[in-house]
């Protein structure tokens, strides 16, 4: 695997994301509005003011998510937000807050990787790259309703994060949803210590 370049979502960068999901409908059609309005009104939106709707986040003060290029160009996508701006994220079984959940704690909602690049660490860098920037951003925590790797992973279940790849950046299981869903946390690391390197050779 290249190396990879992670880095905001600014709208000089919105024609790499454009280029990462032109090659699945899905993700294309998505725009990373799926946690942030009901199922229905997200229904009678057309594509282009999808499109429209998240160059706007973009715009934003601050960015939605982060995007990975590597030599071959962009290679993948992750959502951070703080929870409020997710509100489907706050009330799905599989995602709403742990009793315990801190206040102050971030979403990690949503991955898209190149399919080239799948199983090779890149949801491992950008899990790390993004908690590292929401606690530049004053996150106290960041959760993520991720997916268990056993039995048939259907296409797009693995979207909000896979446990193997999360646990390798630092997260740890908070309590089991589903028998297929868990909730994890990052909780950033005492001060002078480092977080674990990513590793190749996985999601």
């Amino acid at each position: 695997m290249d190396a990879l370049d992670i880095g905001p979502l600014t709208p000089d960068r919105l024609d790499e994301l454009d280029r990462l999901l032109a090659a699945d409908s899905v993700a294309r059609g998505c725009r990373c509005l799926h946690w942030r309005i009901p199922t229905r009104e997200r229904a009678l939106i057309p594509g282009p003011e999808r499109a429209a709707r998240f160059a706007a986040l973009a715009a934003g003060a601050r960015p939605p998510g982060l995007i990975a290029t590597d030599a071959a160009g962009p290679a993948g996508w992750v959502q951070i937000t703080p929870r409020a701006e997710v509100p489907r994220f706050q009330t799905a079984v599989s995602a709403r807050p742990a009793a315990d959940t801190p206040a102050g704690t971030w979403a990690l909602s949503c991955f898209f990787i190149r399919r080239d690049l799948r199983r090779q660490g890149v949801m491992t860098a950008l899990a790390r790259a993004a908690c590292a920037f929401a606690a530049a951003h004053g996150a106290a925590a960041v959760e993520a309703a991720a997916r268990r790797t056993g039995g048939n992973l259907a296409w797009g279940e693995g979207f909000t994060g896979l446990v193997p790849s999360l646990a390798r950046a630092g997260f740890a299981e908070v309590e089991a949803r589903t028998p297929l869903r868990v909730l994890m946390r990052w909780t950033p690391p005492p001060a002078g210590r480092a977080a674990t390197p990513a590793r190749a050779g996985s999601a």
